[in-house]
């Protein structure tokens, strides 16, 4: 079993809804989306329209479609269901764009954000084929619970 698939059972384990997203190829030495668009602004990080034609709306936690779409060879990204109906709240750091300055900010105006998961890349496993550029710093079910989320994904730093 592919660690792709592997963690997008375990996110459905854990009653959260995934979406297969583009993932990255590498094309004339650099790394580019699969979706062929050389200038594609959210390069592997949008949903792969064939699976997932509505996006987040095409999730589900369903094992079967989740094996069929992560299966043999296939390197899909792996998006999460976020928002209102799933609960998910995610904030997404991103130090290019001084997102790691402004959560410092954010956080000495309004106090710490709670202990939650955080993984060190948008899509939870690609950071093993490129460096990470985005941390996200929170995923939390809303309202928070005095049960914290658990995870055993390969990429996640859980505190």
């Amino acid at each position: 079993m592919s660690a792709l698939l592997a963690s997008a059972l375990e996110f459905a384990h854990q009653g959260m809804s995934v979406f297969p997203l583009h993932y990255p190829v590498e094309s004339e030495g650099r790394l580019r989306c699969s979706c062929g668009d050389p200038h594609c602004k959210n390069a592997a990080k949008h949903p792969y329209a064939r699976h997932a034609p509505k996006g987040l709306l095409s999730a589900t936690a369903d094992p079967t479609l989740i094996e069929r779409w992560w299966g043999p060879g296939v390197p899909y990204n792996i998006g999460l269901r976020t928002g209102r109906e799933s609960g998910i709240v995610v904030i997404d750091v991103d130090p290019r764009h001084d997102g790691d300055a402004r959560l410092v900010e954010h956080e000495r105006r309004f106090g710490a954000l709670p202990k939650t998961a955080s993984m060190s890349a948008v899509t939870a496993v690609i950071s093993s084929r490129r460096r990470p550029s985005t941390s996200l710093v929170g995923i939390t079910r809303s309202p928070p619970t005095s049960t914290p989320m658990t995870c055993r994904l390969p990429s996640c730093r859980c505190g």
